[in-house]
C-alpha cells in the first residue's frame, strides 16, 4: 500500500489511515446510492461505459452504468451508478426497480444508446413513457453505416461532439461542416 501512496506523491500515510478513509468513502457512496428521490424526474439519460476492473488477481471488463435525471425543477441529478458484467435487460430492469423504490416517478422520456437490453427494460419498466436514441449515438451509428471505412475517424468526432455540442452550438456546427467537407472529399 505504501508504494501505491508514494507513487501518488504522498508520504507518511499509514495503511490503517487509508483503510479508514476507504470505509468512510464506502459509507458515503452507499448513502448516495440509497438516498430518496424527492422530485419528479420527467427525463432520464442512461448509459454504460466499460472499464477494466481488478477482481482478485486479474482484471476484467465491467460495465459502469449511470442513470441521470432532469428533475421537475430543471436540475440534472445523478440518480444511480452501478458496476456489472453486462448490459442485459434484466440488469436494467433491476436498476430501474431500485430507483422506483427510492421514489423515482413522473418519467416521460428516456434517452439512451440503441442497446436492445436498455430498450426492452424501458418498455417494461416505464409503461407509457417514450424512449429516444441519444443524438450522439444516432449520429455515430448513422455515419458508421454510411461510411464504414471512416469508422476510426467517426468515433473520435462523435466523442468530441458529445463534449462540446451542448456547450456551444456554433462549435457543433463548425465540426459538422468540417466533417461534411471531409466526407465530400472522400466520395
Amino acid at each position: 500500500m505504501e508504494k501505491v501512496i508514494t507513487a501518488f506523491g504522498v508520504k507518511g500515510i499509514s495503511a490503517s489511515f487509508v483503510s479508514r478513509i476507504t470505509t468512510e468513502l464506502d459509507e458515503k457512496v452507499e448513502e448516495f446510492l440509497s438516498k430518496p428521490i424527492e422530485h419528479e424526474i420527467p427525463y432520464l439519460f442512461i448509459d454504460a461505459t466499460y472499464l477494466k476492473v481488478r477482481d482478485g488477481l486479474h482484471y476484467e471488463n465491467k460495465a459502469l452504468f449511470v442513470v441521470a435525471g432532469v428533475r421537475d425543477d430543471g436540475l440534472l441529478e445523478i440518480l444511480g451508478v452501478r458496476l456489472a458484467d453486462s448490459e442485459d435487460s434484466l440488469f436494467w430492469q433491476d436498476l430501474f426497480e431500485d430507483l422506483k423504490e427510492r421514489g423515482l416517478k413522473g418519467v416521460k422520456l428516456i434517452v439512451s444508446d440503441g442497446h436492445k437490453g436498455i430498450q426492452k427494460a424501458v418498455r417494461e419498466s416505464f409503461i407509457g413513457s417514450s424512449w429516444q436514441m441519444c443524438h450522439v449515438h444516432l449520429i455515430r451509428q448513422t455515419l458508421m453505416k454510411v461510411l464504414p471505412s471512416l469508422s476510426h475517424l467517426l468515433t473520435v468526432r462523435a466523442g468530441y461532439v458529445k463534449n462540446v455540442m451542448w456547450k456551444r452550438e456554433s462549435v457543433f456546427i463548425q465540426i459538422w461542416q468540417e466533417f461534411r467537407n471531409m466526407l465530400s472529399g472522400s466520395i
